[in-house]
């Protein structure tokens, strides 16, 4: 079932105030992030780098007032390509909200000079696989990563 049938719901970036806060939630940053330090990263990125800041700043997806997924672009693009990161806090999976989300964020990459998508899974993260795959990726092969271990290459063309 999609979010769309459950409940309203809306996207956008988040804000310097927002992002701020955020960093004081510990818990909250590792829901939405994976681990709290991702978002302080992110915003030293967009402090370090103004001119790129756009292509750290997460956005988030807000139900009720709060903020139930976020993802954006893990850096400026390379070569036409730019990746993308999301994660949706567990007790807000399977209701659309990741798809909404992966689709938006392809939709603010066209209105920018970039030509593919990029997005890395894990293989056994079926639900990300689906994502990826209903919003129109393909699973163009598998890599090893820093961690040494194995991971999906998924993309989307836009041009």
């Amino acid at each position: 079932m999609s979010a769309r049938a459950c409940e309203s719901f809306n996207i956008d970036w988040l804000s310097d105030h927002q992002l701020q806060c955020l960093s004081n939630l510990p818990e909250q940053c590792r829901a939405l992030f994976g681990q709290p330090g991702l978002l302080d990263e992110l915003i030293e990125c967009m402090r370090q780098t103004p001119a790129d800041a756009r292509w750290y700043r997460p956005a988030g997806v807000w139900v009720n007032g709060q903020c139930v997924a976020a993802g954006g672009f893990k850096g400026a693009p390379i070569k036409g390509c730019v990746e993308i990161g999301y994660r949706v806090v567990p007790e807000h999976r399977r209701k659309g909200y990741a798809s909404a989300l992966v689709r938006w964020l392809c939709a603010q990459a066209q209105q920018e000079p970039v030509r593919w998508i990029l997005a890395l899974t894990e293989p056994g993260n079926l639900a990300s696989r689906t994502v990826l795959s209903h919003n129109g990726f393909v699973h163009t092969g598998d890599l090893l990563s820093d961690r040494q271990h194995w991971l999906q290459r998924w993309q989307y063309r836009l041009i």
